[in-house]
């Protein structure tokens, strides 16, 4: 039996009250002499291609291949076209690659002189490949419970409830990116006061999975 439970509601750790504050920094980036930064992903590419994505009619015909895309993404970092620059060979590997990276990928935008622009990013190729022993991977159910996921963010919230940033405070796993969930700009909650004056605030999430013992 697995048991998943998400902490809500979120804990408000309430801050000075002043209005907004400006959303947190992006990593560190080269700027071209125009004052071009060039948009940057968030969390790993390989954790927007799982394994147990792979095709089921794909991975019984036995196709493989490479497969190169390049992403539209607009000025809040979030992809809004996929064009396959370089195909595997088969349209399924091709459409479901596309389809994973507009579901998964998260950037931070591009930005022209600081003000987040529309931009295009190229991916890593991102190869299907099946080997005799094929499969998802399997867990062992103890006689104990096992805690397979157990993650913690701290959300930064602007004072219209909007996600200002996401810092990652407890991670157990390498699977995913926790804060992925949470893009700038994302409305958590409605516009937040203290004592009838805009706060800006912060939000704890936690996310555990546990494997119960066998039954």
């Amino acid at each position: 039996m697995i048991d998943m439970t998400t902490a809500l509601p979120m804990i408000l750790v309430m801050q000075a009250t002043t209005p907004a504050t400006a959303p947190q920094a992006d990593p560190p980036r080269a700027a071209s002499p125009s004052g071009y930064e060039p948009p940057f992903p968030i969390g790993s590419q390989g954790d927007w291609f799982p394994f147990e994505a792979y095709p089921p009619v794909a991975r019984r015909a036995g196709q493989q291949g490479r497969v190169l895309l390049k992403l539209a993404i607009d000025a809040q970092g979030k992809p809004t076209d996929c064009t396959v620059t370089e195909s595997s060979g088969f349209a399924l590997l091709d459409a479901e690659t596309c389809s994973m990276a507009m579901r998964n990928a998260r950037f931070h935008p591009a930005r022209q002189s600081g003000v987040p622009v529309a931009s295009t990013y190229q991916l890593r190729g991102v190869r299907w490949a099946l080997t005799d022993n094929a499969g998802p991977p399997t867990m062992e159910v103890g006689d104990t419970p096992n805690s397979v996921i157990d993650n913690e963010v701290e959300l930064s919230l602007t004072a219209s409830g909007a996600v200002a940033g996401c810092k990652i405070i407890r991670r157990t796993t390498e699977v995913g990116d926790p804060c992925i969930g949470f893009p700038t700009g994302k409305a958590m909650f409605p516009p937040l006061q203290h004592n009838g004056m805009p706060v800006t605030a912060r939000a704890r999430y936690v996310t555990t999975l546990t494997l119960l013992p066998a039954q």
